[in-house]
């Protein structure tokens, strides 16, 4: 496979992501693939569910958050700095003549992107954006980029501490184990 000749180590920065990924090692050998791996997992050696859990730094601290303030919508840096193009995908995904007529149909005026996003984190019952916040290039771009977000689709923000702990001790590892 091309994959090995290239490389001694596959480091996966993801976790489960809607169990996706939840047989890796199967997927890997399914496709012949023979080189040594990691993928973020807790301190309990739990694949983490996803990159909000990763950055939380463990599935505790996310099942925590979850369970005791459901309708928690969270903000990365990486989620946040591409937020106008996520919007701008959803239209050019759904056309600009069908997002009209599903305004028209649900009685918005001006149904655009954000209005559309508005309306869809609503009627998944969101209440609230939890920003996530950790060592970061521009935390002043990134805490306006937030704030901006929250006022667009109205919904109170707080800020938690996130980590990179998970995504260091992996790659730690990965090092190590060459």
């Amino acid at each position: 496979m091309e994959l090995q000749k290239h490389s001694d180590y596959l480091l996966i920065y993801y976790g489960l992501c809607g169990n996706s990924l939840n047989n890796l090692e199967g997927m890997l050998r399914d496709n012949h693939v023979k080189l040594p791996f990691g993928i973020l997992k807790d301190e309990n050696k739990e694949i983490v569910d996803d990159c909000v859990c990763a950055l939380l730094g463990s599935k505790a601290n996310y099942m925590e958050i979850l369970t005791k303030e459901p309708g928690t919508f969270f903000l990365t840096p990486g989620y946040a700095s591409h937020w106008g193009l996520f919007s701008k995908k959803k239209i050019e995904t759904i056309g600009e003549n069908r997002l009209k007529e599903i305004g028209d149909q649900l009685g918005i005026e001006n149904f655009d992107a954000a209005e559309m996003t508005k309306y869809l984190l609503r009627e998944a019952d969101y209440k609230q954006i939890v920003a996530l916040e950790y060592v970061c290039s521009n935390c002043t771009a990134y805490k306006n980029k937030c704030e901006t977000i929250s006022s667009e689709i109205d919904l109170d923000l707080s800020y938690r501490k996130g980590t990179i702990r998970l995504l260091h001790d992996t790659l730690e590892k990965a090092i190590l184990g060459l």
